[in-house]
């Protein structure tokens, strides 16, 4: 049997928080899954419903979306949801294969992995400041390919404020490439308001991640959401896997952005 050289090649990212850990110790403050410390809201064990799980989830994800739209102030048709963040990152490189890929790098490590599965060639730009090194990053861009821009970067923590972001998205624009934004730990920061999401209205060749596993605790059910231009969230939405986001995660999506004071005191506590 013959695989395609970039299955055979493929190697599973290694990630912080395994579920082993607590077996071995209940002393043992675990650092390096950074999900948020406060837990999740109350109202999420209240909400769950199980007599639902003999029902099949809704495919299109119509009432979470709804309440993203509400959350962040756009449409529904700028707005994909997946099963966590990671399964957005590799369906985004699904739909941009064979591409040239830029990565600002040490970075999240499945930008790399998802972009080799798709025959994408990824080039990284080493850098611990990527602020100082805004320039330098830019004349690196590639036609027609995809930059990925971790902010604030895992595991560096920096956070690029919205105008170095902006410059990055012009320059690629530029260049017919699109620009990949992983703002997953941005509302963890004391400036979410450096957050690009409302750039997606402007620019049509930028998409931003996020998710509710880190921002309200959710990582054992797993959801994340995609923000872009309707164009790129259509093709998005036709490739995923069916049913990928489960009930109970839709459930739980749903009521945890109802809580509007969750985050509030978790920026508090990280302060």
């Amino acid at each position: 049997m013959k695989f395609a050289k970039s299955i055979s090649t493929h190697q599973q990212v290694k990630h912080g928080g395994p579920f082993s850990i607590p077996k071995h110790s209940e002393k043992l403050l675990d650092f390096s899954s950074n999900v948020n410390p406060l837990g999740f809201p109350n109202n999420i064990k209240k909400s769950l419903d199980l007599s639902k799980i003999t029902i099949y989830p809704d495919q299109d994800s119509i009432e979470l979306k709804k309440h993203l739209s509400k959350y962040l102030g756009l449409p529904t048709n700028m707005i994909t949801v997946g099963n966590g963040a990671t399964e957005l990152i590799y369906d985004f490189c699904k739909i941009m294969p064979k591409s040239s890929v830029l990565i600002a790098s040490p970075t999240f490590g499945e930008y790399e992995a998802a972009s080799r599965l798709c025959d994408s060639k990824p080039e990284f730009f080493e850098t611990l400041c990527l602020e100082q090194d805004l320039e330098r990053f830019i004349q690196k861009i590639p036609k027609h390919g995809i930059v990925f821009v971790c902010n604030p970067n895992n595991p560096t923590g920096e956070l690029l404020p919205k105008n170095s972001i902006e410059q990055i998205i012009k320059a690629a624009k530029s260049k017919s490439s699109t620009v990949f934004v992983d703002e997953c730990f941005i509302e963890l920061t004391d400036s979410p308001e450096q957050s690009v999401i409302k750039l997606a209205s402007k620019y049509s060749n930028l998409f931003v991640l996020r998710s509710l596993t880190k921002s309200f605790g959710l990582a054992g059910i797993r959801v994340g959401y995609g923000i872009s231009n309707k164009n790129i969230i259509s093709i998005l939405d036709k490739i995923k896997i069916p049913w990928s986001v489960n009930g109970l995660a839709h459930q739980a999506g749903t009521a945890a952005l109802k809580d509007k004071n969750f985050l509030k005191k978790t920026q508090l506590l990280i302060k």
